[in-house]
């Protein structure tokens, strides 16, 4: 996301709520390690983070976007936790989401 944690606190702790048995984690970081401990503590993890192609930002249709928050969601059931995702994303302005792949 290029946002900041409080820019995004009250949205983040609604989908926290929203979801109870996903496990929602964020950081201020430009990456997720790949040995990351929080990878391997679930079955099914989806990602909101930023790849390294994201780190050095790029353009998006509404100007420069630049990946500052990585998002994490854990659950058993990976449905589950691409709900909490959309949830997220959908309580968020798009100009904080990541651009489309060209």
């Amino acid at each position: 996301l290029d946002a900041e944690e409080e820019d995004i606190l009250d949205a983040l702790q609604l989908t926290v709520e929203s979801y109870p048995k996903v496990n929602i984690g964020s950081y201020p970081s430009t990456t997720i390690p790949a040995d990351s401990s929080l990878d391997n503590t679930a079955p099914s993890a989806s990602h909101n983070g930023c790849s390294s192609s994201e780190t050095s930002g790029r353009k998006a249709s509404d100007g420069f976007w630049q990946c500052r928050l990585s998002i994490v969601f854990e659950a058993f059931d990976e449905a589950l936790a691409e709900s909490a995702r959309d949830h997220l994303a959908a309580s968020l302005p798009a100009r904080m989401l990541a651009p489309a792949s060209a």
